[in-house]
């Protein structure tokens, strides 16, 4: 693995970020789980008492279209109902629970630990895009209620690109949107088979955000437990 961004016995300070939005900056584990809540309780899907054993579900089945929908079987308009059909009893309004729980899921703007420090000390001099392959409305108004909003430049959706992480497509247009070259950008994802392989099949390099100490599937640039780490290492380039 190369260590930090050092190339030729020399480091890299890299002018242009680009970073994935879900579990990287904001933590849509603890937003899920707000939003189902607020879901299961809104439409009384089930008593109070089984809303773990419930959310468990979803959750099992909406990674696994998630992961159909990267894999460019099936479509993200699918995917938004597909999964409520899937979890919820029969005989309920898939498509009504569906569009209610996305707006649940707008207000969630939680970020990860050290998000807002990493991201506000980057802005200062280097533009930044999100590139996520979340929902259209879902991030925008993540995005717009969080503190990260005034110092991020582009945001860069899949539903808008027509192709999900990791598709080249995805990281030139987040690229454009920044006017960022190639040579000095980074992308920082914790998602190894969308932005570790994504960034590096592009031509980019890319920091693998490891908080969980994965075991390492996609070879990056370099890996980073939290994400201050990036400030430091910016520090001694």
């Amino acid at each position: 693995m190369m260590r930090y961004w050092e190339e030729g016995g020399k480091s890299l300070r890299y002018s242009f970020y680009l970073f994935d939005a879900d579990d990287t900056l904001f933590d849509f584990e603890l937003g899920e789980r707000c939003a189902l809540t607020a879901t299961l309780h809104e439409f009384a899907i089930c008593d109070e008492t089984a809303y773990d054993e419930q959310i468990k579900r979803y959750i099992e089945v909406n990674l696994a279209l998630w992961r159909e929908f990267e894999q460019g079987k099936i479509d993200q308009a699918t995917l938004r109902i597909e999964r409520f059909r899937r979890w919820l009893p029969a005989g309920m309004d898939a498509v009504a629970i569906a569009v209610r729980y996305l707006e649940h899921l707008g207000q969630q703007s939680q970020m990860m630990p050290g998000a807002l420090e990493t991201v506000s000390h980057i802005a200062q001099h280097a533009p930044i895009a999100i590139v996520t392959n979340g929902i259209t409305e879902v991030q925008t108004n993540r995005l717009a209620g969080s503190p990260l909003a005034p110092y991020v430049k582009a945001l860069v959706i899949s539903e808008a690109i027509g192709h999900p992480k990791p598709h080249p497509a995805m990281f030139e247009a987040a690229i454009g949107a920044i006017g960022g070259h190639k040579e000095t950008t980074l992308m920082v994802g914790d998602g190894q088979d969308t932005d570790i392989k994504g960034a590096l099949g592009f031509g980019i390099h890319a920091c693998f955000y490891n908080p969980h100490h994965k075991p390492i599937v996609n070879e990056p640039t370099f890996e980073i437990h939290k994400l201050t780490e990036l400030i430091e290492r910016e520090r001694t380039a």
